[in-house]
C-alpha cells in the first residue's frame, strides 16, 4: 500500500507521463483505491495496468467514477493473475456495475482487459455470475468508442454468449473480443456447448468484430 501512495503525487502532479505499468506489485484494496484517486486528477496517462493486484470492489467503484470524467486513458488492465491464492481480488457485483456504468459515460477509453476480472465463481474469486457480464453488455450497448474487450478466462457459458451476441448486434464500434480460455484446466474456462462454439463461428463470418473463442 505505501508504494502504491508514493505513486499517486506522481500521477497528480506529472503532466507528461503516458504509460504507467504497475501490475502484480502486491496492492492492496487501500492501495488500489489511492490508485484511482490517482487517475480522477491526472489528465495525461493514457496506458493504465494495474492487473494482478488486489484491489477491490471500493477501489473498482473509484476507478469507475475517476473514468466517467477521465478524457485522457486509452488502455486499462485490470486482468487477475491466475495461481493457487485465489478470493483476494474480488471486485463483485458492485464492482462491475460501477465499471459498466462507466462505460455509458466515458467516450475515450478503447482497450478494456478484464480477464478473469468479473464472472469467476470458484471458491469465491468474483463472485458476480452472469449478472456482471450483464450489465456490461448493457453497456456496450450505448458505448460509442470501445474497440477492444477482453473477457477471456470468465466463466462464460452459453448464457453468457447470447448477452454478448445480442449486444453485439447493437454495437458496432468494437473491433476485437477475446472470450477464449487459453488454457482449458485453469479455473474460469469459459466453457460453450458444440452448438454455442458453432453459432460464434458463423457469426464471426458476417460481423466486424473479430472474436477470439479458442
Amino acid at each position: 500500500m505505501e508504494g502504491a501512495h508514493r505513486i499517486v503525487p506522481i500521477m497528480s502532479g506529472n503532466i507528461t507521463l503516458r504509460e504507467l505499468l504497475i501490475r502484480e506489485n502486491q496492492f492492496n484494496e487501500e492501495g488500489g483505491k489511492a490508485i484511482a484517486n490517482g487517475l480522477a486528477s491526472n489528465r495525461s496517462i493514457i496506458t493504465l495496468d494495474i492487473g494482478w493486484n488486489t484491489i477491490g470492489a471500493e477501489s473498482a467503484v473509484i476507478l469507475a467514477k475517476a473514468l466517467e470524467e477521465n478524457s485522457t486513458l486509452l488502455k486499462l488492465g485490470l486482468s487477475i493473475y491466475c495461481n493457487r491464492i485465489i478470493g483476494r481480488c474480488n471486485i463483485g457485483a458492485i464492482g462491475a456495475k460501477a465499471l459498466a456504468t462507466s462505460l455509458t459515460v466515458n467516450q475515450t477509453l478503447l482497450d478494456l482487459d478484464l480477464c478473469m476480472m468479473l464472472l469467476i465463481n470458484n471458491k469465491g474469486f468474483n463472485d458476480i455470475k452472469d449478472e456482471g457480464l450483464k450489465e456490461l453488455t448493457e453497456a456496450l450497448k450505448t458505448n460509442k468508442t470501445l474497440k477492444s474487450l477482453s473477457l477471456m478466462r470468465n466463466g462464460l457459458k452459453d448464457e453468457g454468449w447470447k448477452m454478448i451476441s445480442e449486444c453485439l448486434e447493437e454495437n458496432n464500434v468494437l473491433e476485437y473480443l477475446n472470450i477464449s480460455n487459453i488454457c482449458l484446466i485453469c479455473i474460469g474456462s469459459n466453457e460453450f456447448s458444440d452448438n454455442t462454439l458453432n453459432e460464434i463461428k458463423e457469426r464471426q463470418l458476417t460481423m466486424a468484430c473479430k472474436i477470439s473463442f479458442d
